[in-house]
């Protein structure tokens, strides 16, 4: 497993997307934070309302990445050109490896996108006991055997 964090200028679309999700980025130096993050363990979690998929990823050592929300089965959002999204929310399995362009203030993801073909299996769904983070994906202290 790997993770990287780094923040970079918003491009003119993001910007776009950044203002139509609510945001008043300064329009000179918007910035978005990407992570490339490669998945060796990850669990689903159980909707206990209507909040969307909920995935949690272990990318560090004591780390999650929880991504959760209705844009998880948006194919504007969630893109890839070798694998059907589909076909993995059936097989409960994800990307390895996958870019990740969100808000740094809101956690609101403006495109994740696969790189390569290969997948991790869940292992398992973890209950609704864990609360969800505000924000639509964000980073937590923890791992997969606590939760």
């Amino acid at each position: 497993m790997s993770f990287s964090r780094t923040v970079r200028p918003a491009t003119p679309d993001e910007k776009r997307n950044l203002i139509a999700n609510g945001e008043r980025p300064p329009c000179d130096n918007a910035v978005v934070e990407v992570f490339r993050v490669e998945v060796s363990r990850y669990a689903a979690g159980e909707e206990s309302n209507d909040e969307g998929p909920i995935l949690f990823f272990e990318v560090g050592e004591n780390e999650l990445l929880v991504l959760w929300g209705q844009w998880l089965d948006d194919p504007h959002v969630v893109t890839s050109w070798l694998l059907d999204l589909d076909e993995l929310w059936e097989r409960n399995a994800w990307f390895r490896h996958f870019d990740l362009v969100r808000s740094p203030s809101s956690g609101v993801v403006l495109s994740l996108k696969s790189i390569g073909r290969e997948t991790v299996t869940s292992i398992g769904t973890l209950d609704a006991t864990q609360p969800l983070p505000p924000q639509p994906s964000a980073i937590l202290k923890g791992n997969l055997n606590i939760l």
